[in-house]
């Protein structure tokens, strides 16, 4: 089995066993990092997870031990947690500066944002590698980052260091925090400011949007019908009515209502149609809303009555800009 197919595995069965993970990054000034990982399990856990890799079709006859070492995990020794001992194994890595701003939502020399959402309605690996983690499951999981530059303003621990942020993953995924940030002084200067670009509020489209979010300081959540996006961009795809809406690390929001609407409103009148008798017309859109009606060039409203004889030509304009066209007649 592949050493990232078995890492996975084991990830997604330690989550189910209560198991206890610290990663530690060491970001440096060129934004490569060092990354460290502590993985603590009792024995009770260890048969759990070896007998869990049994039922879903592993054939390897190893320890659990064994298994950590093919996985290059390092036997590091014993720790004590909640009353428990617990086998430490221990895995590093060095991280490109691509591959260590592919693991933030943002990264530059004077702030950091990370996704930790679990219910992101983009799909994404988040911080430990896998999609959408339960961390309720687990003992605990710690993320400590060092960043390069000396930390102002957190939503995790600012430790004594000033560089040192311990995130308390668990703890914040039960306060639905989908974000963990980190900002420098000058970055936090600008901790108020936020763009939203590609949509204008309350305005509505005929074909899919892509709206992006920016700060000089942190968006701290980004939220689309009440979904945590993983980036800081969203491509509306569907039909339907969008609110989205940013938030700094002040606390700070921008809210943006958008439509895409691509279909054209409806009507009760028959197109081509001829009526013997006096019609009552009635037109709706269901997304974005009428903008105007016009019944032979002069405006009208939903719930018009026609009697005399004629030929008629209705036109319906949506907000988004399509348009519904249909003749009629009357001749009674």
């Amino acid at each position: 089995m592949k050493k990232g197919l078995m890492a996975a595995m084991l990830l997604g069965v330690v989550m189910l066993t209560g198991c206890s993970v610290e990663q530690r990054v060491t970001i440096k000034a060129d934004l490569s990092s060092d990354v460290v990982m502590d993985s603590y399990t009792t024995k009770a856990e260890e048969d759990a997870i070896m007998q869990s890799l049994k039922d879903m079709g592993s054939t390897e006859e190893m320890t659990f031990a064994d298994m950590m070492k093919s996985m290059e995990f390092t036997y590091s020794g014993t720790e004590i947690i909640n009353g428990e001992l617990n086998n430490c194994y221990t895995t590093s890595a060095k991280n490109t500066t691509q591959e260590t701003k592919s693991m933030f939502v943002e990264l530059t020399g004077k702030k950091a944002v990370m996704d930790i959402s679990t219910d992101s309605q983009t799909a994404t690996e988040d911080v430990t590698g896998t999609t959408n983690v339960d961390y309720n499951s687990m003992g605990f999981f710690y993320y400590r980052v060092t960043y390069p530059f000396k930390v102002a303003k957190s939503n995790g621990q600012i430790q004594p260091d000033g560089y040192t942020v311990l995130y308390d993953i668990k703890k914040m995924q039960k306060k639905k925090i989908s974000r963990a940030y980190a900002l420098s002084a000058s970055a936090f200067k600008n901790a108020d400011n936020i763009t939203v670009k590609g949509v204008t509020n309350k305005k509505a489209y005929k074909k899919p949007m892509t709206v992006k979010v920016s700060s000089k300081g942190v968006v701290a959540s980004f939220k689309v019908n009440g979904k945590a996006q993983t980036g800081n961009s969203f491509y509306a795809s569907k039909d339907g009515k969008y609110k989205v809406t940013a938030t700094t690390a002040t606390g700070k929001k921008k809210t943006v209502t958008f439509y895409v609407d691509r279909k054209k409103p409806t009507t009760n009148i028959k197109n081509n149609k001829t009526y013997k008798k006096t019609v009552k017309i009635t037109f709706k859109d269901s997304i974005s809303g009428i903008k105007k009606a016009t019944l032979n060039g002069k405006k009208i409203k939903s719930g018009k009555k026609v009697k005399n004889n004629g030929t008629y030509t209705l036109k319906i304009t949506d907000k988004a800009g399509n348009v519904k066209t249909v003749k009629f007649t009357i001749h009674k």
